[in-house]
């Protein structure tokens, strides 16, 4: 058996025991009190403990015999040994290119060669047998120092969904065919590393047009119901926006951003065009940015394309190179005007996560699939199972004020978010625009709050938002902290 073979049947394993643990009748905040005499015996631990350090298949062995013991039983006590066993493997996996004896490296699971970024699915392959897909977890900010003496979790205690909660170096749902997750890991270089102490997160709303978009009603069907469905079809000031757009992202570059992203709907065939895996409108400008020594930022989310009856965001690397794509699963539905977002209703819902270890876990939603709504556990899961720690928003709504709701409401997982708006969207004066709120504090900004253009595009001028996330974030009392200086707001010549 190969080295990846046995890796493998080590994660293999962990979701299996993970199926077990998902039909147990013991609260997940129960396990902790539970008596030691009920669990694994200090024998088989110390067994485990030995096996580790003679290697994996030696390991293996052991923990076959034991799974094997739990699926028989049929004693309650079978669920506290599965939940030992997991905290005990999780604990023992690394994801280094070669682990310390004594651990479990995933490595031969992820296909890197270099320092490019690499694209992974579930770390199990038997998730269509057990329904349990593991997702990687890559160690990231988690803690802050409390008076510098003792590190203090951003998130609440118990907020993960079961087995998410006790968890360190791996993370899980409950897999069905609807489900699937692309996993971006951008392995950082110490070049690549933010400089200072912020991630640094640029959002232009590109224009102040309150009618930017050619739309068009057709009628769909759901369900077997008519509905009245609004579709876009072009942009009406394309060459405008387009101009607009590339001053905002060399202005991201000039200013350090490592992330940038703009509004919702405003991404053209002219942006979107492709050669191989490469966004060749990010090519361009990267070049032309790098010719005059700037750094483009690690990560663009592009402004969403309508194209087909799907509303996509392309993520490009600072080269140019797609990354991936996150698509609108949940559409928006306006009650006062009647209508539905015409977008195709598919079965499978598609999420990506971009991992930046030691930093961020980032996931973007596009506009309402962020908003509390029914039947929308998008927020859910990435945050409650998938731990993700920052949320970016691209939008193009008149609701602001539910996203300015919503903000706080990931806080338990120790979640950020960046939400953009485009001015245009919005009808009434004064416009919050976007807004962000930081873990681990209770701050939540407003971007209209420091706007210093009265939500008009003079011509001329061009118009660009940073956000400045913690790396080190410190957490304060509640009305301590000194961050009015999180969001900027930059006006430029174009």
């Amino acid at each position: 058996m190969s080295v990846r073979a046995r890796v493998q049947d080590y994660v293999n394993k962990m979701a299996s025991l993970l199926e077990i643990l998902e039909i147990s009748p013991i609260p997940i905040t129960e396990y902790s009190a539970v008596t030691d005499t009920q669990g694994l015996s200090l024998k088989t631990t110390e067994q485990l403990d030995a096996a580790i350090h003679q290697g994996i298949d030696v390991v293996l062995t052991v923990i076959d015999k034991l799974l094997n013991d739990i699926k028989q039983s049929q004693d309650v006590k079978r669920f506290v040994q599965a939940y030992t066993l997991v905290l005990w493997m999780d604990i023992h996996i690394s994801y280094g290119p070669s682990a310390d004896k004594g651990l479990v490296s995933l490595w031969p699971l992820l296909p890197f060669s270099g320092n490019e970024p690499k694209t992974i699915g579930a770390l199990n392959d038997n998730y269509r047998e057990t329904g349990i897909w593991i997702n990687p977890r890559y160690a990231i900010i988690h803690g802050a120092c409390d008076n510098g003496s003792r590190e203090r979790a951003l998130f609440n205690r118990d907020a993960f969904r079961r087995m998410n909660s006790r968890l360190k170096n791996c993370c899980y749902i409950r897999w069905d065919e609807r489900i699937r997750i692309s996993n971006i890991v951008i392995p950082f270089s110490n070049d690549k590393l933010p400089q200072g102490e912020n991630l640094k997160i640029a959002f232009s709303p590109i224009t102040d047009n309150p009618d930017p978009l050619n739309l068009r009603s057709v009628e769909m069907e759901h369900n077997g119901v008519l509905l009245r469905g609004m579709e876009i079809s072009g942009l009406k000031d394309e060459k405008k926006i387009y101009k607009r757009f590339i001053a905002s992202w060399q202005r991201a570059c000039i200013v350090g951003a490592h992330i940038y992203f703009g509004p919702e709907m405003l991404g053209s065939e002219e942006m979107y065009k492709q050669n191989n895996d490469d966004l060749e409108f990010i090519v361009s400008i990267s070049d032309a940015a790098m010719r005059m020594g700037l750094r483009p930022p690690l990560l663009t989310v592009m402004p969403s394309l309508w194209r087909n009856g799907l509303n996509t965001s392309l993520l490009a690397y600072q080269d140019g190179h797609i990354l991936g794509k996150q698509k609108k699963n949940i559409p928006f539905v306006s009650a006062s005007e009647g209508f539905i977002e015409a977008l195709k209703i598919e079965e499978i819902r598609e999420f990506t996560i971009i991992h930046l270890p030691g930093l961020y876990r980032i996931a973007v939603l596009l506009c309402a699939e962020f908003l509390p709504q029914a039947d929308c556990d998008s927020v859910d899961m990435l945050c409650h199972d998938l731990g993700v720690n920052l949320i970016i928003v691209p939008s193009y709504s008149k609701g602001e004020q539910d996203f300015m709701n919503s903000l706080p409401s990931v806080r338990p997982y120790g979640t950020n978010v960046v939400w953009g708006d485009c001015c245009g969207a919005v009808k009434f004066k004064p416009r919050i625009i976007g807004g962000c709120a930081i873990a681990g504090t209770d701050y939540v900004g407003r971007m209209g709050s420091v706007c210093q253009c009265n939500n008009e595009c003079k011509e001329g001028w061009g118009c660009l938002f940073t956000v400045c996330l913690p790396l080190v974030p410190q957490m304060d009392k509640p009305d301590s902290m000194c961050i009015d200086a999180a969001i900027e707001h930059i006006l430029y010549p174009i």
